[in-house]
């Protein structure tokens, strides 16, 4: 189902949508491409509205055309046809049936519990941060608004990279080991771009100072630049910081920040690197850490 799924999605043209093989009229499937989104979907009769993100991944509820009929769907889509053929590999798991029809109606009766699980396999669990993490993410924050840019804290909610802004999204790895320029990688989405937007890495360097900022403090500066009150809160109490936790005192001062892009030059490992483009069999997710020494980049601070 794999490579039918790659092939489909290298032949698609824009605005079609094509019946996929899968040896059953009652619960068929199909893959589609419309504008800059390609995937698959399957029919859905239940009114509940779905709509959740996962780094490129997008599922959601949606009415569509298919020939004369119009129907309701479960659709899970893509923005970068740059990596269709790891994407194949969600996809098929989405479309396939399994024994007597068990997996398609596993998935039907509960969509939220087939995302949850390959949101796991794939790292998009934000959990156990340390505050300089948070300090890090918060200082990019920062950064970006006083760069004009109107950033959104969305890692914590949507399980796409740490933060975007306008034409880019960011990723930041922060370390307190002054000769530490080792990050470790998640996932093997982490260092995937968006096909529309530039990627890039922002490494921070902190020590822990009594002259330094803390999380609230840098919290106030950001509200004061503009940013939302309740959905910054929101996004620091839903990682485990609620206002009155000792944590949130914790002063570090940055004295390094620096900003990577991420692009063909950038060392890194993705799916392409495999053989045919995807994990080898038994192989669900993978880590591993990047040495940026040496890497070009630009000091912003």
């Amino acid at each position: 189902m794999i490579e039918t799924l790659q092939n489909l999605f290298s032949t698609i043209t824009t605005d079609e949508t094509r019946t996929i093989d899968i040896g059953s009229a009652t619960f068929p499937a199909y893959v589609f491409s419309k504008g800059y989104e390609y995937g698959v979907m399957i029919p859905y009769n239940n009114s509940q509205e779905i709509d959740e993100k996962f780094s490129l991944i997008h599922l959601r509820t949606t009415n569509v055309k298919v020939g004369s009929d119009i129907f309701r769907v479960l659709m899970l889509a893509c923005r970068n046809i740059l990596y269709r053929n790891e994407f194949a590999s969600v996809c098929s798991d989405f479309v396939e049936l399994g024994f007597d029809n068990n997996k398609r109606l596993s998935l039907l009766s509960n969509p939220y519990d087939w995302f949850e699980k390959w949101k796991n396999l794939m790292g998009n669990r934000k959990s156990d941060l340390k505050v300089y993490d948070v300090l890090g993410e918060l200082k990019v924050l920062l950064y970006l608004i006083n760069e004009g840019k109107s950033p959104k804290w969305n890692s914590i909610i949507s399980g796409t990279h740490d933060i975007d802004a306008d034409n880019s999204s960011y990723e930041v790895k922060s370390t307190i080991i002054k000769t530490d320029r080792i990050i470790s990688v998640s996932s093997p989405y982490q260092l995937i771009g968006d096909a529309e937007k530039e990627l890039y890495l922002v490494f921070c360097f902190f020590e822990k100072t009594d002259l330094g900022e803390s999380i609230d403090d840098l919290s106030a500066r950001i509200i004061s630049a503009g940013f939302p009150n309740d959905e910054l809160e929101d996004y620091i109490e839903s990682i485990g910081y609620r206002q009155g936790k000792r944590e949130r005192y914790e002063k570090y001062t940055l004295r390094e920040m620096d900003l990577y892009l991420v692009d063909e030059n950038f060392p890194k490992l993705t799916f392409k690197d495999f053989v045919e483009g995807k994990l080898p069999k038994g192989v669900l997710y993978y880590k591993y850490s990047i040495d940026l020494s040496g890497v070009s980049h630009l000091k912003i601070y």
